[in-house]
């Protein structure tokens, strides 16, 4: 069992018990392949009243054994690289399926190029906004995955409108699917790949307001004219978001392109 951040907790297949007879399926993949993130749902709910929230450990690791016998057509294991569960607590368990190194069972014609995480639940359930509140534990699992775990490409392919596919954007036209749900599809545009804290930190950049002549950005090192440098960002694609407004300052996460300062 790994604490990747507080409130994020990764059980390997031996935390969750799996079942020995049923090996990890799936062939070897190498980490440069990786360039989709997709997310899924299980469609498996609780039967309390609160269907797509989990409460225990024990329900947790119960539900992974499940998973292993539940659909033996895409073989017998769990067709998912990572399972995702949220908890009452407001935490997120993820759960190794079949893990980073080895091709799915999950989508078709993606099983090798992609990562899936399906969460573990119906969402086509609305849960109500408490489920946007979970959006930063899943981005972190994310950006554990390519920044810790050496999936650097991971992401590199991704729809327009997000850093990662839902299951239905990639199923066939002849198949099509409301996987992973309405309600967990809306949350797509807003997950990233998000660093440990500390890396974030080093990751600040500030727009200084001032007269048009001195508006410039800067990490505390180097300095860029705003313009010159959002000019940049958008031609790269990189990936920009705002954390905080404040006091004359406008702090985001994102890398500080090489090259010298105006």
């Amino acid at each position: 069992m790994i604490t990747i951040a507080p409130g994020l907790t990764y059980l390997a297949r031996a935390d969750w018990g799996a079942y020995a007879q049923y090996p990890r399926l799936g062939y070897a993949v190498a980490a440069a392949q990786r360039t989709e993130a997709i997310v899924h749902h299980t469609v498996i709910v609780d039967s309390d009243a609160t269907k797509n929230v989990w409460e225990t450990l024990d329900e947790v690791k119960a539900k992974m054994r499940q998973l292993q016998v539940i659909r033996p057509d895409l073989g017998l294991d769990v067709p998912y690289n990572f399972v995702g569960f949220l908890m009452a607590d407001g935490s997120l368990i993820v759960c190794e399926g079949r893990g980073r190194d080895l091709t799915g069972a999950h989508t078709y014609g993606h099983n090798t190029s992609g990562i899936a995480l399906s969460m573990q639940g119906n969402f086509q359930l609305d849960i109500g906004p408490v489920l946007l509140s979970y959006s930063g534990h899943i981005s972190r699992f994310w950006g554990w995955l390519r920044y810790d775990q050496g999936l650097t490409n991971l992401g590199s392919k991704r729809p327009a409108w997000a850093l990662v596919y839902g299951h239905r954007d990639l199923a066939p036209a002849t198949d099509p699917t409301a996987c992973p749900g309405t309600y967990l599809y809306a949350l797509l545009p807003g997950l990233t790949f998000a660093k440990a804290k500390e890396e974030e930190e080093e990751m600040k950049l500030y727009l200084i307001k001032g007269t048009k002549d001195d508006v410039y950005v800067t990490d505390g090192i180097h300095k860029r004219r705003a313009n010159t440098m959002l000019g940049e960002l958008e031609k790269l694609g990189v990936e920009r978001k705002v954390i905080s407004v404040a006091d004359g300052f406008v702090t985001w996460l994102l890398p500080f392109p090489e090259g010298p300062g105006d």
